[in-house]
């Protein structure tokens, strides 16, 4: 059917959706280019957090593993503003390990993971995009343990915890001195969790 103006109802429609597959499109680009900038972003949140432990090691608890939560907690660095999505960087799978004489810096932020990496290799260190944890077993995903604790009866957090910031969070609660979750059980319940994910490399653009 023709309108008045010359215009058919199928020609109108045709254009219509030309025209969302062109702004789909230039929105696509928008979102790729502010990528490349907020991934720049995220590597210099774990290099900075990575310096903050190395100056401050002999501060915290146990220099040998460190925790973004613990480093917050201690005060020595502030939560970091996630830049590839909104919220924060994860304070809890976020963290140092130190390996020789050097620290490990693992940095989720989101749905995005900077893992394992030294501190001067950072700035071109992988991206990698991960699922949440999951108790379900996925096939050829990655497994690891989480932790809680039980006292009187109850589950003391909400949520159950990499061992690391798990082990700061019952130090701090019940003024303890663990390294291990192994050794928790002298204040309560140990109680685990085994999760798994999807991790893949994010190619960037």
């Amino acid at each position: 059917m023709k309108n008045n103006k010359g215009l058919g109802r199928f020609e109108t429609i045709i254009i219509v959706l030309l025209l969302l597959v062109v702004f789909a499109f230039l929105f696509k680009v928008l979102l790729d280019s502010v990528s490349g900038e907020d991934f720049t972003a995220m590597r210099e949140d774990a290099i900075s957090f990575g310096k903050t432990v190395n100056t401050n090691a002999n501060f915290y608890h146990d220099s040998s593993i460190i925790s973004l939560g613990e480093a917050i907690g201690e005060k020595t660095i502030k939560k970091i503003k996630n830049p590839v999505g909104s919220g924060y960087c994860d304070e809890t799978e976020s963290k140092a390990v130190m390996d020789g004489d050097k620290y490990l810096i693992t940095l989720r932020c989101g749905d995005y993971l900077i893992e394992k990496e030294p501190i001067t290799k950072i700035d071109k260190a992988k991206i990698y995009k991960v699922s949440e944890w999951q108790e379900k077993e996925i096939e050829g995903a990655e497994k690891t343990t989480l932790y809680n604790c039980k006292d009187n009866d109850k589950e003391v957090y909400p949520e159950y915890y990499d061992e690391a910031y798990f082990v700061y969070k019952i130090n701090q609660d019940y003024q303890e001195e663990h390294y291990a979750a192994s050794d928790v059980s002298t204040s309560c319940t140990v109680l685990t969790k085994d999760v798994y994910r999807t991790k893949e490399e994010y190619k960037e653009k």
